[in-house]
């Protein structure tokens, strides 16, 4: 949440100093006369995402690093947005972020006679996806080069989770509601193409998930709010 509150925060500061800087006394959008619109960008971008995986408590120490290790992961993100107007935009985005873990030599004991009953390792493969319609500002170029948009997207997780402990394997799988707020900041080199910097913040949390098919409540909600820090390369037509 405190990353939440942070980019919602900016993007408020945002709006408040630099919107109202666009538009003349009569309030009417003032863009250069010259000035090209586009119509259509398209972006794909990479990047690093941490994820604020729910750890509950009394979980032993090592299990907590172990799951320390999967809230950094890889984030990859693409999408296409029509702006009708030189302002608002519609489209579509989608994302993906993918964190992997393995620990070794993790015992399997029999909880009454306290033997072991097997060795073997603990493995998360997990892949987290979301897919939604955008909706989104535009701020007037900086130079003519530098292009600032904020974007809000409602859309649906799909979480996905091959789990291994020691002798069971599991495949873990859900969906849910969410919204990812993004902010963008592009660098316009030409008329078509261009690269930019983008921060996001994607909330949600899921309820049930199956475990090989069979449907499952799960004790606590498992968050699945992240933030992704991308770069990535844009085309305007």
């Amino acid at each position: 949440m405190k990353y939440f509150r942070l980019i919602l925060l900016f993007y408020l500061f945002l709006i408040n100093n630099y919107t109202f800087s666009q538009y003349d006394n009569y309030g009417v959008p003032d863009f250069d006369a010259n000035e090209k619109q586009t119509k259509f960008r398209f972006n794909f971008d990479l990047g690093y995402g941490n994820w604020n995986k729910t750890i509950n408590n009394g979980t032993q120490d090592f299990i907590v690093d172990y799951y320390h290790g999967l809230k950094d992961g890889f984030d990859i993100e693409a999408g296409a947005i029509y702006f009708p107007n030189k302002f608002i935009g519609i489209g579509l985005t989608g994302l993906r972020f993918d964190a992997y873990a393995r620990l070794n030599n993790v015992y399997l004991i029999d909880d009454t006679t306290g033997n072991v009953i097997a060795m073997g390792f603990l493995e998360d493969d997990i892949a987290i996806s979301f897919i939604g319609a955008t909706f989104c500002h535009r701020f007037k170029p900086i130079n003519k080069k530098y292009i600032i948009q904020l974007a809000l997207t409602p859309g649906y997780f799909y979480y996905r989770n091959y789990k291994s402990w020691v002798i069971y394997n599991d495949k873990i799988t859900g969906t849910s509601f969410g919204i990812n707020f993004a902010l963008n900041l592009d660098f316009q080199f030409s008329d078509n193409f261009g690269v930019g910097f983008g921060t996001n913040i994607l909330t949600g949390s899921i309820k049930e998930v199956e475990i090989n098919g069979e449907l499952q409540q799960l004790d606590k909600n498992e968050n699945l709010t992240r933030i992704n820090f991308t770069i990535g390369f844009k085309v305007y037509i």
